[in-house]
């Protein structure tokens, strides 16, 4: 990232330190819960979240990620949303729905009737010096449109068909996520994902035909107000995130820990209307 992009995020940080208010979320653990759990399903958002974002009338998301062994910024991702909270745009170099690309992409929502219809991916013609550049491009006849996800809901089950692969959601009745499936055309290996709720969070169990075996994750929400996603990874370490929200009940921070040392830090910037 530039000298003056480094500097403009520092001057963010110290300001939103400087200013932030002291009082409690207006929003329960569970809303918390449900907001986190969201952040995961790039398909997909969380309805709590979305309210707040029309009643306070936020514009976009920005995600700016510290890199602490390497000692850098980053922004990675900036999502955009309309005077009724719904994600319009998503440009970002991190995974996404269509996989983990070795390029920066724009996801476009379409909606009709308030519910999404459409998911437009597209890759950019040209290149810029960072990442906060394509941030504003909206020419479209700077993208390269490459793929596209369209959605077909029928009673309490969502599914998704793009390019390459099928997805399907599954719901409870009380329109929580208890299933979720990804299905590539060329390989046709499944991996499904089955979501168990609790008072305290939310188990997550992971079954693919590549493996025998299956493996387990959740998002517990602490004593402390924080919200944590816990999972084991390679030689058996153990891979957390804290969920941080501001007094307004937005996500405002998302710590990374490897064995409860920190790996990275993600801040999300709001503007707004």
């Amino acid at each position: 990232m530039r000298t003056s992009a480094l500097i403009f995020t520092l001057t963010l940080i110290i300001i939103i330190g400087c200013n932030a208010e002291k009082e409690e979320s207006p929003i329960s653990k569970q809303e918390m819960l449900e907001i986190a759990f969201m952040h995961d399903m790039p398909h997909l958002q969380s309805g709590t979240e979305q309210e707040l974002l029309q009643k306070y009338g936020v514009k976009s998301a920005a995600f700016v990620v510290e890199r602490i062994k390497k000692n850098e910024i980053d922004s990675v991702t900036c999502l955009t949303y309309d005077r009724k909270g719904r994600i319009t745009t998503r440009t970002t170099t991190e995974c996404t729905t269509v996989g983990c690309l070795p390029y920066i992409i724009r996801q476009d929502y379409e909606y009709n009737n308030g519910s999404i219809i459409r998911m437009n991916d597209y890759t950019f013609k040209y290149k810029y010096k960072n990442v906060r550049d394509y941030w504003n491009v909206n020419d479209t006849s700077k993208f390269s449109e490459f793929d596209w996800e369209y959605y077909s809901f029928n009673g309490d089950t969502l599914e998704i068909e793009s390019g390459s692969q099928y997805f399907k959601y599954i719901f409870n009745k009380n329109s929580q996520v208890v299933y979720k499936s990804i299905l590539p055309k060329a390989s046709k290996q499944k991996l499904e994902n089955f979501f168990y709720y609790n008072d305290f969070g939310i188990e997550v169990k992971a079954k693919s035909d590549l493996s025998d075996q299956s493996s387990t994750w959740k998002y517990e929400i602490m004593s402390t107000g924080i919200l944590k996603m816990f999972m084991k990874v390679k030689e058996n370490k153990l891979f957390t995130r804290d969920f941080y929200f501001s007094s307004k009940g937005l996500l405002e921070k998302i710590v990374s820990l490897v064995d409860d040392e920190p790996t990275s830090i993600r801040k999300i910037y709001y503007s707004y209307y």
